[in-house]
């Protein structure tokens, strides 16, 4: 092997742990009491006082935040990396051995080398951030879609609401501590609009995040087919039917550029009526069907 470098910590260290997100790797100091962190990029050290005899850590990916078995004092500390401060104490029972935690719960658990058990502890959660949705659109009538939320804060336990008339529980996969996987429901895509997507997580602490914003636009229509296709010209009226994609009850249709009115069958389907006048003489007649904003757009 090769060695690349040495960096000093304090006396006696005992255990190390790195945090490959934000590139620290932390060390406990048993004889002076502290743990050493290291920037691995820079290659800086910083000193955290700790309680007496440290001999095990563990960062938590989820927040940043180190967990340090004091053996001496029978204590587990909450170190925040970010600010370099102690957030909490937890007692622990009569020989605490060693330290681990799962990021996607935000559980800790401790050993204890005298009662032959793990002691688990649930840690403070964070508030949530959301930096993006993907795709942050989506067309009014579709079916039910699948969104990625990316952000940060993200635990198992995070619930995703949809700010509606009254919150509404979106499911949500959880894949990582910065992505979600949701379900919006076919019944949210029947109108246009923007809704605000929001996750929360329980207690202990936890909290609201910031609001995003989906928008429910109106799609191209598609006029596919006409029945009939054709009649004779100088017929006292006809009955049309359009099939097609994209109709909803405010979509327009224009015969030769003037608005008609018609009748909604479905999504896919519309009659109108073609008068004497539009069948007096022999021509081509221009059928087509337009959506308003948001989205939208002409046939």
């Amino acid at each position: 092997y090769q060695v690349t470098g040495a960096v000093p910590t304090g006396q006696k260290p005992q255990a190390i742990d790195i945090n490959p997100e934000t590139h620290l790797a932390a060390v406990v100091n048993e004889k002076d009491n502290s743990i050493t962190v290291i920037n691995l990029q820079t290659w800086q050290t910083t000193t955290i006082p700790t309680g007496k005899h440290p001999i095990d850590i563990t960062i938590n990916r989820l927040d940043n935040r180190a967990l340090v078995i004091c053996d001496e004092d029978r204590a587990l500390q909450l170190i925040d990396l970010n600010t370099n401060t102690i957030i909490k104490n937890y007692s622990l029972n009569k020989l605490p051995k060693g330290v681990a935690v799962n990021n996607f719960t935000n559980i800790a658990a401790v050993a204890d080398d005298k009662t032959d058990s793990l002691t688990l502890i649930q840690l403070p959660n964070p508030v949530p951030v959301i930096t993006s949705i993907t795709p942050d659109k989506l067309l009014r009538g579709g079916k039910t879609a699948e969104l990625i939320i990316e952000g940060s804060g993200f635990i198992k336990s995070s619930v995703v609401s949809l700010l509606h008339a009254t919150p509404y529980p979106l499911h949500a996969d959880f894949i990582d501590n910065h992505h979600l996987e949701i379900t919006i429901p076919e019944e949210l895509l029947t109108k246009t609009g923007t809704y605000q997507l929001i996750i929360t997580n329980p207690s202990p602490e936890g909290g609201i995040s910031n609001p995003a914003n989906l928008q429910i636009i109106n799609p191209i229509p598609q006029l596919s087919v006409l029945d009939p296709i054709e009649t004779m010209a100088g017929t006292q009226g006809l009955p049309l039917t359009a099939y097609g994609t994209g109709f909803f009850d405010d979509t327009t249709v224009y015969i030769n550029g003037t608005s008609r009115p018609f009748a909604l069958i479905s999504q896919t389907k519309i009659q109108f009526e073609l008068t004497a006048e539009d069948l007096e003489t022999g021509a081509y007649l221009e059928v087509t069907a337009s959506n308003p904003l948001p989205g939208g757009g002409t046939s």
